[in-house]
């Protein structure tokens, strides 16, 4: 918890007011566009969506994207890089961007995104938006998987040579929509975050909204009064792309479909105004 504090005390802070609305997406997983790559599939989808939300009114202020942009464990920057739709997914990210939060498949993005036109004031381990949300990616500080080390060489080395073939045999399935089949690891991570949300609501002596990616799981977990877990979900779902659609009032988790059909996975009401501690006063 107390890492997780730390994460907190550190993250840059976003206004969150009736003049902003913010998207945030995250995990698309940007590969090399070859068998392994799950996001090459959707990338119509993803330009799609970017029109959809340019469209949007009230105006989007920018899109906050949560992780596991692109997936280094799979393949290098200049392979991604090379091919000309990926490039244009970088440069539609590039001018809409809030904050890139780094992921556990792309912890060094940012080494290479600043190379492109991107600064290091696009990227973040974590970020406030507002006084009541916390956005991370959801790896840290608790999966241990993915802290380095031996263990996570075994994992990254696990992802790139054997998930590929289990992914072939098409024994990875499963309903990205129902967490009861999701792997126990996962469960028990998400209920480890539950935990954080109250402990970092006890803390700071508010309601919090910690808002994650990394289990590709869209959804809405209330935590007894002291705030929500919400999972972002993922780029990678076979037909759709889920997102949460932000302004000082609610947080809507939305899905839309390869077809344009959109629709409501769950709504978070945020606190009042006169709930809302400001940063200053501490915890």
């Amino acid at each position: 918890m107390k890492e997780l504090i730390q994460m907190a005390e550190n993250a840059p802070k976003c206004p969150l007011n009736e003049q902003t609305r913010y998207i945030a997406v995250t995990d698309s997983h940007v590969n090399k566009r070859d068998a392994r790559d799950e996001f090459a599939c959707h990338t119509g989808l993803f330009f799609s969506f970017m029109e959809h939300i340019q469209n949007l009114i009230p105006k989007v202020t920018g899109v906050f994207y949560g992780g596991d942009i692109a997936d280094l464990w799979e393949a290098r920057f200049k392979d991604i890089y090379k091919h000309n739709v990926n490039q244009r997914v970088f440069s539609y990210i590039r001018n809409n961007v809030v904050k890139i939060l780094r992921g556990n498949h792309d912890r060094k993005l940012d080494q290479h995104l600043i190379k492109i036109g991107f600064t290091l004031n696009d990227f973040a381990d974590a970020v406030w938006i507002g006084p009541n949300i916390l956005m991370m990616h959801g790896d840290r500080p608790f999966d241990v998987f993915n802290r380095g080390g031996w263990l996570t060489t075994v994992v990254r080395w696990f992802v790139k040579y054997i998930w590929v073939f289990l992914q072939k045999l098409g024994l990875d399935s499963e309903s990205p929509h129902e967490t009861s089949k999701r792997p126990n690891r996962i469960i028990n991570l998400k209920s480890i975050l539950k935990l954080a949300v109250v402990g970092l609501s006890k803390h700071y002596k508010k309601p919090i909204v910690l808002m994650v990616g990394h289990f590709h799981d869209a959804g809405i977990e209330t935590c007894r009064g002291y705030g929500a877990l919400i999972d972002l979900g993922c780029w990678t779902h076979k037909d759709s792309v889920t997102y949460a659609d932000i302004d000082d009032r609610k947080i809507v988790l939305m899905r839309m479909y390869d077809n344009g059909k959109k629709e409501e996975i769950g709504v978070y009401h945020l606190p009042n105004k006169v709930d809302c501690v400001d940063f200053s006063v501490g915890p």
